[in-house]
């Protein structure tokens, strides 16, 4: 854990020092769609879940949690790396300490072309394992808080 309790959320839209954000965002979106086999988002996130459930049941779920950057200089690489312009970078704190944590690297549930779905497991398996972490990325089912807006 950061030894300030910092971390760093990203999202479109503007909002004040103390907001409240619940976990499960991501989740909710997925849902709401009807299965489509040509989604690769809903593919990749059933697949990366039951490996979770069945393989790493101490994991939060993706579906379930919030995304956090560890450090200022990974929210930023992050933004260049998946051209999210839009997104604003917000400094947060973790509410509920009880709540794991899991730090594993983000560009192993990036989307591989054509990818089967043989193929797909594994890279579930490598981003579950979260061994060699180059981009990490930090799961929480925690609420968090907003501290302040960071200036791009």
């Amino acid at each position: 854990m950061n030894q300030n309790n910092s971390y760093y959320w990203l999202c479109s839209y503007p909002l004040e020092g103390g907001s409240i954000i619940s976990p499960g965002n991501w989740g909710r979106i997925i849902s709401l769609y009807a299965f489509d086999t040509n989604n690769l988002n809903q593919i990749r996130e059933r697949v990366f879940e039951k490996v979770r459930t069945e393989n790493y049941p101490d994991r939060p779920s993706r579906l379930k949690s919030t995304y956090l950057c560890k450090d200022i200089d990974g929210a930023r690489q992050f933004l260049r790396d998946t051209n999210r312009r839009f997104d604003l970078i917000y400094e947060v704190e973790v509410l509920e300490q009880g709540k794991p944590l899991f730090t594993t690297d983000w560009k192993r549930a990036d989307h591989v072309d054509g990818e089967s779905e043989s193929l797909m497991i594994i890279r579930a398996h490598n981003y579950w394992k979260a061994e060699d972490v180059a981009h990490p990325e930090v799961l929480t089912e925690s609420r968090i808080k907003i501290v302040r807006r960071i200036e791009i």
